[in-house]
């Protein structure tokens, strides 16, 4: 198994599925304590002429990926779902992504999950 995110057309139709390419293996957000999959390859696709390309959570923090997809994959638009927990290390939740974006010369549309244990 692994965490993806599914991006669908209007009409319907499945324009990619981008599998999570960093496993986190921190405390409660540990996704390798449960077994899952690494994905192997990164998410990109076209919406009205932009190229944008797709992060899960923890590949935040990889500024490799986010290097292949500006430079590479000639991305305008990252777009990045995450759960970052509400414990030590959320504060840099909003560095990271603002370092991402100015570092590479993109936009960045980043969405943290909300409730008692996540967000502000």
């Amino acid at each position: 198994f692994t965490i993806a995110q599914a991006v669908v057309a209007p009409t319907g139709r499945v324009e990619l599925v981008y599998d999570k390419m960093h496993l986190c293996d921190m405390g409660k957000c540990s996704e390798v304590a449960h077994g899952l999959a690494r994905g192997e390859r990164p998410g990109v696709f076209t919406c009205r002429g932009w190229r944008v390309g797709v992060c899960i959570c923890y590949d935040l923090r990889f500024p490799e990926l986010w290097r292949r997809l500006a430079w590479e994959e000639d991305c305008d638009l990252v777009v990045h779902p995450s759960a970052f927990v509400r414990d030590a290390t959320f504060p840099m939740y909003h560095t990271f992504v603002t370092t991402r974006a100015v570092e590479n010369g993109i936009y960045v549309l980043s969405v943290n999950f909300a409730g008692a244990d996540f967000g502000e």
